[in-house]
């Protein structure tokens, strides 16, 4: 099977100026997923996607594969898609072998255990996926407020917190995605979407601001690196 991992890091981050090559755990953000993709024997290839002059400059000094993408494909409202239809379509313009699944490593997420990969591309094989991805499940009570009124939405007042449904949501740790699928749909997401469920506390690993970034630094010492 082959897999090519993408790792998009754009420049101008609206909330975190700066965040993909902001340093945490001792290396720039970007860089957890950059050695991720090398460290994995289940990677054929991984290629960082960027607009980011310090990102080309960082990868160009240790040689790390990068692909410059376009402006129009960076900006705040493009598709979390685009920049795998981009490669998708620099590889087709160019005749080359497309892969048979793509793999994308959000820099927001930086801290993944290779177990992870394997046991994802078993369910990938044994469900016939068109995508499998990384959720969390997340038992909260949840509402909407409507011309100023709270209405429970996922509970009832008065309800037992242990007594909710569970709900699941979904997080950036890894997207495997199926090539033919992506064409034919031109998203991640296909009709045969498979969860890989991960520990609630992953949550605290997703980093789109400075506080954040802090709260992960503490989750990961806490409960992932013992």
């Amino acid at each position: 099977m082959i897999i090519t991992a993408l790792i998009p890091a754009r420049k101008n981050s609206e909330r975190f100026p700066g965040k993909n090559y902001t340093p945490f755990l001792g290396k720039p953000l970007f860089m957890h997923s950059v050695d991720f993709a090398k460290e994995s024997d289940l990677i054929t290839d991984y290629f960082v996607t960027t607009n980011d002059e310090i990102i080309i400059a960082h990868c160009e000094a240790s040689q790390i594969p990068y692909i410059l993408r376009p402006d129009i494909y960076c900006q705040p409202t493009s598709d979390s898609a685009s920049f795998v239809a981009h490669f998708l379509k620099r590889l087709i313009n160019n005749q080359e072998k497309l892969p048979d699944a793509v793999l994308v490593l959000q820099p927001t997420d930086p801290v993944r255990q290779h177990s992870f990969l394997k046991e994802m591309i078993q369910l990938y094989h044994s469900k016939s996926a068109d995508c499998v991805f990384t959720v969390v499940q997340c038992k909260t009570k949840m509402g909407q407020i409507i011309d100023g009124v709270f209405e429970p939405y996922n509970y009832r007042f008065g309800q037992r917190f242990q007594d909710i449904d569970h709900y699941y949501e979904e997080k950036g740790l890894l997207y495997l995605i199926n090539v033919s699928s992506f064409l034919k749909n031109n998203s991640f997401f296909g009709q045969k979407n498979i969860p890989y469920i991960r520990p609630e506390y992953y949550r605290n690993m997703d980093i789109d601001t400075k506080f954040e970034l802090d709260i992960a630094e503490l989750t990961f010492k806490t409960f992932i690196s013992q």
